[in-house]
């Protein structure tokens, strides 16, 4: 009997601790429900306050065709400030996930495969940009930690397009989260084993 008490307490211990270790998986922004982007069809997020630090989760279904440099994510990015995450002009199934400052841009690079859903993490942590592809690492960059991202205060997230408008992306996007802290490797591999069955509740 005793035996049977403590493997209880070892097993509502363990959900306690499960529930805390969830609890902190609060995104800042959330979209579930799934979208299709055709042309001129973005959704607008609005300013979410993203600084040095963050981590954007997403499903994500590209089609065959897409305009060059046509953006997924768009944080009202320039040539020198924000952050995006588009089509590679001239590369069919290539995208990058860039970062901008007046003294520089670093970028890293993922193949999509069109008409299959794909679940992507894209983390900025303060000297590298990565990017996740169903829990897996694929790429990454590492830069000195004296870079800093420009921001201007006046950026907004956009889905299927550019923050200034155009670059239209083609495709269908589903439960999007948005973290301002960059998530590790272990949350990851959490978040992608809940996140499988997203698509089935949208």
């Amino acid at each position: 009997m005793r035996y049977l008490v403590k493997i209880g307490f070892f097993t509502a211990a363990l959900i306690m601790l499960l529930l805390f270790w969830l609890s902190r998986f609060q995104p800042i922004s959330s979209v579930l429900p799934i979208q299709k982007f055709t042309e001129n069809t973005p959704l607008v997020l609005g300013n979410l306050a993203i600084r040095q630090e963050f981590s954007i989760s997403l499903w994500l279904m590209p089609v065959e065709d897409n305009p060059d440099w046509a953006a997924i994510l768009d944080y009202r990015h320039s040539g020198t400030k924000s952050f995006a995450f588009h089509q590679k002009g001239g590369e069919k199934n290539l995208f990058a996930f860039g970062v901008h400052a007046e003294n520089g841009v670093h970028g890293t690079y993922v193949n999509l495969v069109p008409g299959r859903w794909q679940h992507v993490f894209l983390v900025k942590t303060l000297d590298e940009i990565a990017i996740y592809v169903n829990g897996h690492k694929v790429s990454s960059k590492h830069f000195d930690r004296s870079f800093q991202v420009g921001y201007a205060g006046d950026e907004i997230l956009t889905i299927g397009g550019w923050g200034y408008g155009g670059r239209y992306w083609r495709g269908s996007v589903a439960c999007v989260q948005v973290f301002d802290y960059p998530l590790s490797v272990p949350m990851i591999s959490i978040l992608n084993f809940a996140n499988n069955g997203c698509l089935s509740l949208s």
